[in-house]
Formats: structure tokens, sequence, C-alpha cells
């Protein structure tokens, strides 16, 4: 299954925010949180995240690399849906991708990704301005 579609929700007062109910079966009870460097918040299920873990494990050569490893690991959590598909997002994930009340969750194929709604309508903007020139190897 693909992760596909924008959805517009609201992150509550405890920070809780609903997995769009056609996404709940296929992400599981639980799935992890991942603080994207793109300052948005990745949604993985556990396959797709431990096909992201392999290739993350695969740098340890070097002390630079172990260094990513860390970072890496250190910014992502498992969460629970609870039953009326609801999970909390930690706080310090709130801040990382700038949460305010009104978020946008966005398929991205392998996962969903949780914005910010002023960062989303920033990021349609820009896109907006995009044509299939701009991706050339693509074929429609």
């Amino acid at each position: 299954m693909y992760y596909l579609g924008t959805f517009y929700h609201t992150l509550d007062a405890k920070g809780r925010l609903f997995i769009p109910a056609r996404f709940r079966e296929n992400i599981g009870e639980e799935f992890v949180l991942f603080k994207s460097p793109d300052k948005c918040i990745s949604i993985y299920d556990n396959s797709n995240f431990e096909k992201l873990v392999d290739q993350v494990k695969m740098l340890s050569r070097t002390p630079q690399e172990r260094e990513m490893q860390r970072r890496f690991f250190a910014s992502a959590v498992t969460v629970a849906i609870d039953k009326q598909g609801r999970f909390t997002v930690p706080q310090d994930f709130i801040e990382h991708a700038s949460l305010g009340t009104d978020v946008v969750i966005t398929g991205e194929a392998n996962r969903l990704e949780i914005w910010s709604k002023a960062a989303h309508d920033k990021r349609e903007a820009a896109a907006a301005e995009l044509t299939p020139e701009d991706y050339p190897e693509i074929v429609y």
C-alpha cells in the first residue's frame, strides 16, 4: 500500500492527532515518528521504517557515520494509536516541526508527513511554480 493524499487536521491541546481512517489498518497499532531534516514529522509503519534502519545500519565505518546513526535513532520514537484513532505527538517533535493547532498530513508513498499548515502552504505555493520540465526523467 502507498500512502497518498492530503488531509487537514487539528492538533488538540494534549498534542493528540488523528491518523486518517484510510491509513489506520496499514499503519498498525504502533508506528514510528521521525524528525525529518525537512522540518516536518515523518510517520513510518514498522515495515517501511525497518527498510530505512537497514540503510542507516550500513553507516558505521567512520566516527562521522556513527554520529549520523546516533542522531538518526535519537530522532525517532514509537507511538501507539488509541481507540479513537489518535496518537500523541511528543512535545519535542511538535517543536521540531513548529506545529500549531492546524496541521496537514500528506501521503508520501512509503510514509506520511505531518506539516504545520503554514509550512505546507508555503511548500505548495512553491510547488505550484514547477512544471513537467522540472522533472524530465519522469514520464507522465
